[in-house]
């Protein structure tokens, strides 16, 4: 297929002036071609503005080499997303078919009934599908970075959550999964006074070294440590093993815990007793330390 006269110019439009530099006008309109011929062939009937969706993926890509931006981003995920921005009706049946099993097995840890299952799923579609005056439908801050079908788990799961907050139905939990709510011993008044002490430096150290982390890191934090979900409601929303993400937390929990060690000794200037000893009840309580920490807002979060 071609593209018709002036679609191509939409994309460009869109991009950095550092993106621009590197687009390849010449080999441009065919490449654009193909990720709407490949769009259009794993979404059948749903069509488009093309100039409306090129200048949104345009608007997506990361990075200055536009080859390699296009190459990463799932732009067919992103066809589809940009269709139900555009109130398509037929785009979200399509869509929500299509995802059906994967939001069921994101949900099926909570045990939700088939009512409270039925109303996360309509509060998923009026979330994400339904633009309300001036404010387009919030599926259109779907990046592509990632698949669709993880990116709207995520979001389901967020509303699970929210619902049984609001009716008070506790999240399920294994005992080997639960994240850890014990205090530190008040016996031990030098780890008290020294947590004391340095609590604001840690928090500092400690965000230093979340920051450091992807956004996917960071957002794994969040479910296991601040949203309460056990690995085996991260894997069914990520739909990974169980076990695959035991591994990643633990990964993680050893690269905010090094961070987090490193900026104090760089940019605090405690003794080598203070340090240590910090240290060594930041590691004895470490999951207790994530947990406050991110009790402050934080940025990157899913739908």
């Amino acid at each position: 297929m071609s593209l018709p006269r002036g679609a191509s110019r939409a994309f460009l439009d869109a991009l950095t002036p550092a993106q621009r530099r590197t687009a390849k006008a010449d080999r441009l309109d065919d490449r654009l071609a193909r990720v709407v011929a490949q769009a259009r062939q794993r979404w059948p009937g749903v069509e488009v503005p093309l100039d409306g969706y090129l200048a949104h993926l345009g608007r997506k890509l990361e990075g200055a080499d536009v080859e390699a931006a296009l190459d990463k981003v799932k732009s067919d995920d992103l066809y589809i997303a940009y269709a139900c921005s555009t109130q398509d009706a037929a785009a979200v049946e399509k869509l929500s078919a299509r995802v059906e099993d994967d939001l069921l097995k994101a949900l099926a840890p909570f045990r939700l009934d088939a009512g409270a299952r039925d109303e996360v799923l309509q509060r998923l579609r009026e979330r994400l599908f339904v633009g309300r005056p001036k404010a387009p439908a919030r599926i259109v801050g779907f990046a592509g970075s990632g698949p669709l079908a993880g990116w709207l788990c995520a979001a389901a799961v967020r509303i699970a959550i929210d619902l049984t907050k609001e009716t008070n139905t506790p999240v399920n939990k294994t005992d080997d999964d639960e994240v850890a709510e014990k205090l530190e011993d008040p016996t031990d008044l030098e780890m008290v006074v020294i947590k004391r002490k340095y609590q604001r430096e840690f928090r500092a150290a400690f965000q230093i070294a979340f920051r450091a982390l992807s956004a996917e890191e960071r957002n794994l934090i969040r479910f296991n440590f601040i949203d309460g979900l056990n690995i085996e409601q991260i894997g069914a929303m990520q739909r990974v093993h169980r076990s695959t993400i035991a591994r990643r937390i633990a990964k993680i929990r050893q690269e905010l815990f090094d961070g987090t060690r490193r900026a104090l000794r760089e940019k605090f200037k405690l003794s080598s007793s203070e340090l240590n000893s910090l240290l060594r009840l930041v590691k004895s309580d470490f999951d207790v330390s994530i947990h406050e920490a991110l009790r402050e807002p934080t940025r990157s979060r899913s739908p």
